[in-house]
């Protein structure tokens, strides 16, 4: 763990052990955060247009217009 975290892991380790609770609520949180910018819409508005993940343009070097 000390490799990981340095010396924040025994601090890591006792908070997850009192509040385990809110790790993994944390952890699912951040998780799910994630997944919704890559892979999820980003407006509730289903208005048509492509907002789900993110956008890398047409792939011809220019500025994606």
């Amino acid at each position: 763990m000390r490799e990981i975290f340095g010396t924040w892991g025994p601090e890591l380790m006792a908070y997850s052990h009192q509040n385990p609770l809110r790790v993994v609520a944390a952890a699912l949180g951040a998780t799910s955060l994630v997944l919704t910018l890559v892979f999820g819409k980003l407006s509730s508005s289903g208005g048509g247009s492509d907002s789900a993940g993110f956008y890398f343009g047409d792939g011809d070097g220019g500025c994606g217009d």
